[in-house]
């Protein structure tokens, strides 16, 4: 797990599917796929229950994850692609209920993208996988 701050300069283009285009030259871009993970409501979260939010935490990254790789060969069309990132923002604030186990989870899922990265928007982080 790591702080994601390696972006490079690119102009971004709307796509459709990879959602952006971020072009590094005018040859190459990398494709970056958008997606939400939603585990539930913060306010059903008690502090006895932090077991469960990872867990279901982690069985809903593991299934973002296996979709998009079943629908990675579709987003690697366009022949200027180089890479592929797949971008996953999680919604409802569990930052502190997840981040220390992400090391875990990462490891255990095997996806084709260059990388994967959270969206913490509640905690303004972004951690990658």
């Amino acid at each position: 797990m790591k702080l994601a701050k390696d972006v490079p300069k690119a102009k971004v283009v709307s796509s459709e599917s990879p959602d952006f285009l971020l072009f590094t030259s005018p040859r190459q871009a990398i494709g970056v796929e958008v997606t939400k993970l939603i585990i539930f409501s913060q306010e059903s979260v008690v502090a006895d229950r932090k077991t469960e939010v990872v867990q279901l935490f982690s069985a809903k990254l593991n299934a973002i994850v296996s979709k998009k790789t079943e629908l990675f060969q579709l987003y690697n069309t366009n022949p200027k692609l180089v890479e592929i990132w797949l971008l996953i923002v999680v919604d409802g604030g569990f930052f502190e209920f997840v981040h220390r186990q992400l090391h875990n989870v990462g490891r255990s899922i095997w996806h084709p993208f260059a990388r994967i990265d959270l969206l913490f928007p509640d905690a303004e982080k972004v951690l990658s996988l």
